[in-house]
């Protein structure tokens, strides 16, 4: 609703929009700080996301215009040209004690793990740490997603694929970390707010018939499957559950 007006909104819209949202679900607000830290630094990425393809929106256009003239911009053949150099630096320095029989012990280990019912969660980050470059080059190379599956199973897995991005795009804040700390702190608004659906039924029952050890990883999971219910979307828009994983 707020693009509708403007695709460049101020501070004071944040704030305003935001505060409307906790004030009408008071479960997604923060614990600690002002309430909306977390909201505020979010909508400015998602608006921030949702201009970079607006080729042809005037105000964004205008916007860029007014701003673009006092950088200095690369023409695409340099800007191109040096993103290779970087990557063929990055992955040279990466092949370092690694080869074809390596690479392949590697892989046998990961795909031993990804056949145990526990993986070490170490060890599998670890050998997928080490054959990362490998990896990238595999990919260069036109290796297509199927066959990258089949080859690194574990980055069909939620932890696997948030590792992968934090070894393609290095920051301080790892996403599965940030993201589990941030729902963590709104889990038991979620649970109490879902308590007639027919999941809810099935994931109190797995929560009673657990060791107590595993109680926070049910609640979690649980939490995570009833969020989409809570906003009325359908959840097999957004969960598969299979035999194995959910």
């Amino acid at each position: 609703m707020l693009s509708q007006y403007t695709m460049y909104p101020t501070h004071s819209d944040y704030i305003q929009v935001i505060k409307a949202l906790i004030v009408k679900y008071p479960f997604l607000r923060d614990v600690h700080g002002n309430g909306y830290d977390t909201w505020h630094s979010q909508l400015k990425r998602k608006f921030k996301a949702e201009r970079a393809p607006l080729i042809s929106n005037e105000e964004v256009n205008r916007v860029k215009e007014k701003f673009g003239r006092t950088q200095k911009h690369r023409t695409t053949e340099e800007s191109s040209s040096s993103c290779l150099k970087r990557l063929k630096l990055s992955l040279d320095s990466c092949f370092v004690g690694e080869d074809a029989a390596s690479v392949d012990a590697h892989i046998k280990v990961l795909n031993d793990q990804h056949r145990t019912l526990h993986p070490d969660t170490a060890l599998v980050k670890d050998r997928m740490t080490k054959i990362f470059a490998w990896r990238r080059r595999e990919v260069a190379e036109g290796m297509c997603t199927v066959d990258l599956l089949k080859r690194y199973p574990f980055l069909g897995t939620s932890a696997g694929l948030c590792d992968e991005v934090d070894l393609m795009h290095p920051c301080q804040d790892n996403i599965c970390c940030r993201f589990s700390e941030n729902f963590t702190a709104v889990l038991r608004n979620v649970l109490q707010m879902t308590k007639d659906l027919p999941l809810k039924k099935v994931y109190m029952e797995a929560r009673e018939n657990a060791l107590a050890e595993d109680i926070t990883g049910i609640d979690f999971k649980g939490a995570l499957l009833l969020l989409p219910s809570i906003f009325k979307e359908k959840m097999e828009d957004f969960i598969i559950l299979g035999e194995v994983n959910a």
